[in-house]
């Protein structure tokens, strides 16, 4: 009787413990942190992997088996000058129909039930040493901590427009 007990109290503490931790998960605690992120710490992150030096590759809109080019990339100097020129650049949207509350990927984090949706303009250096822009949009999904994974993501980029010659 005294081993059903203990058995039952293990398990009753370990069910309430993991739902204590789905919970959380599942209404987007970042258990790294120890907090839940901001929106603005979430396009800070979305950020930093948008604002990446090198290169950059532009599809071509004349010549479509050709596919498009790779351009030397202007970065914006931090999160604040990007946030000065592109003051309605971001918003939060609810990811459903993309995924169940109480689907693994929520319950574990890896998926945080929004999708971060930016406007983003990369400038960069045409074939001429020209500064050009483009205007796009992306749109991800983060984990709770703001990480990115590849292998659910239904992000993608569509352009918006271009200054570039057509």
């Amino acid at each position: 009787m005294k081993n059903l007990l203990g058995c039952s109290t293990f398990l009753g503490v370990s069910f309430v413990l993991f739902l204590l931790y789905a919970g959380l998960n599942v209404s987007g605690f970042c258990f790294a942190q120890m907090r839940y992120l901001s929106d603005e710490d979430k396009f800070r992150q979305e950020f930093e992997r948008l604002n990446w030096p090198g290169k950059v590759f532009l599809k071509d809109r004349q010549n479509k088996e050709k596919g498009g080019q790779r351009y030397e990339k202007i970065k914006y100097e931090s999160f604040e000058q990007y946030m000065e020129s592109n003051s309605n650049c971001c918003a939060m949207r609810s990811a459903s129909g993309s995924t169940s509350p109480w689907d693994w990927k929520r319950i574990t984090g890896v998926h945080g039930g929004e999708v971060t949706v930016m406007n983003y303009t990369i400038y960069y250096l045409d074939e001429n040493g020209k500064r050009r822009s483009q205007k796009m949009i992306f749109e991800t999904v983060q984990g709770n901590c703001g990480e990115r994974w590849y292998f659910l993501e239904p992000s993608y980029v569509s352009v918006i427009s271009t200054d570039a010659p057509q």
